[in-house]
């Protein structure tokens, strides 16, 4: 089971376009004007050629992205989580069909460890993507949309029991409301070893957004999270995966450098970074179905 994604012609030269708006009145041969230009809390990160990812502790130089022709492909399985935890009795359907008890959470990882799987972040596999770099075998790349209260009391502890790492897309507007983490907890997670993504400033449909709500949403996302964790964060979650041409043209120049679906797949591509595909996982989602994915 291994799904392809097609590289489309049309969205390489969008994505063309953008890299050379940014790349304007820059002198290529300069290797310190293809740096990432950052300092904490001074605003939005500006991204040209080469970025700079946050690496416990220190910054780490990746690679330009460009995109191998043929593109590069890693299959890697990304899971898709939003709930970890019990039931509540005033859960509306929806809440329901978001919620994995911790219980079964425990089980898939008991899983996962037991069968020697090992958690790879975001930047591991952009660097796979652009560097070449091989990931581990057996990998696979735990995501837990939203921020809620229970990715940090319940989804976190779980995930250090085990020994593996997360991926938590924050949505920066709700950061310290009721049911959500506050910013301590967020910064605290990336010191327990967890990965922090934006899931925009308000959770819109990004499809109905004019040019100045995007950059509101996904632009100061960005510079929301740069600031409190003092680095830049290049890596998005779309709200209810949904995106069009003109959102996925602006994600360069907010800082970001992968995005990640609600659509299923496995295989990513160098040549649309855009549009990483994921697995669902569910409170239906069997051990046996759970097996399957991770495969």
């Amino acid at each position: 089971m291994t799904p392809t994604r097609l590289f489309t012609l049309p969205f390489m030269f969008a994505m063309l376009a953008v890299a050379a708006a940014l790349a304007y009145g820059v002198n290529h041969s300069s290797a310190a004007a293809d740096r990432l230009s950052f300092q904490a809390g001074a605003g939005i990160p500006r991204v040209q050629q080469i970025a700079a990812a946050w690496g416990r502790g220190e910054f780490v130089e990746l690679a330009a992205p460009e995109a191998a022709v043929p593109p590069a492909q890693v299959d890697l399985p990304i899971l898709m989580y939003h709930h970890v935890r019990g039931a509540g009795p005033g859960d509306s359907e929806l809440t329901r069909g978001l919620t994995v008890d911790p219980a079964a959470f425990e089980t898939q990882l008991a899983y996962l460890q037991q069968q020697g799987y090992r958690t790879v972040s975001m930047r591991q596999l952009y660097t796979a993507l652009y560097q070449g770099e091989p990931l581990p075998e057996r990998s696979v790349l735990l995501t837990f949309d939203d921020g809620y209260a229970d990715s940090y009391a319940v989804a976190a502890p779980l995930l250090e029991k085990y020994g593996f790492s997360g991926t938590f897309f924050i949505v920066t507007g709700l950061v310290g409301s009721e049911g959500y983490m506050n910013w301590d907890q967020v910064v605290e997670l990336e010191r327990m070893g967890m990965e922090i993504g934006s899931h925009t400033a308000s959770h819109p449909d990004l499809t109905v957004l004019d040019g100045g709500g995007l950059e509101a949403e996904l632009a100061g996302s960005a510079a929301a999270l740069s600031e409190r964790l003092a680095h830049p964060v290049y890596w998005l979650c779309y709200p209810a995966g949904a995106y069009n041409e003109e959102v996925l043209g602006r994600c360069l120049p907010a800082g970001y450098l992968l995005s990640v679906t609600t659509e299923p797949g496995q295989t990513h591509s160098s040549g649309d970074p855009y549009r990483l595909p994921r697995w669902r996982v569910g409170p239906g989602t069997t051990l046996e179905q759970f097996a399957f994915l991770v495969e």
